[in-house]
């Protein structure tokens, strides 16, 4: 009976991971085409915000956790050799995963 509770609580914990971490495919194509995830994420500020450094007062101060979820960090080889750190607006950027995979099929 053991053996079940393993299986349970590991389909449970890869749910929960997806669901808290967005789209496996979103972040693949993040990684494969970042100059253009960047720019998705530039020309939708209302829902992505982008901070190509540590803020002084830190990124809650602007991105608090009750409205944006994050940190999600991307590696983008034009801009400089560290990660951007990437926030998504809770409430809208998963939509904006799945429209970003959309565009995706047009490259």
């Amino acid at each position: 009976m053991n053996w079940y509770w393993y299986v349970v609580l590991s389909v449970v914990g890869i749910g929960l991971y997806f669901h808290f971490t967005g789209s496996p495919s979103f972040w693949k194509l993040t990684r494969k085409y970042p100059e253009r995830a960047l720019q998705f994420f530039e020309n939708n500020t209302d829902v992505w915000t982008v901070f190509y450094e540590k803020p002084a007062e830190g990124y809650s101060a602007h991105a608090p956790k009750a409205e944006w979820d994050g940190p999600f960090r991307i590696s983008v080889p034009s801009v400089s050799s560290q990660l951007l750190v990437v926030y998504g607006r809770a409430d809208k950027y998963e939509a904006s995963q799945e429209e970003f995979v959309r565009l995706s099929g047009e490259w």
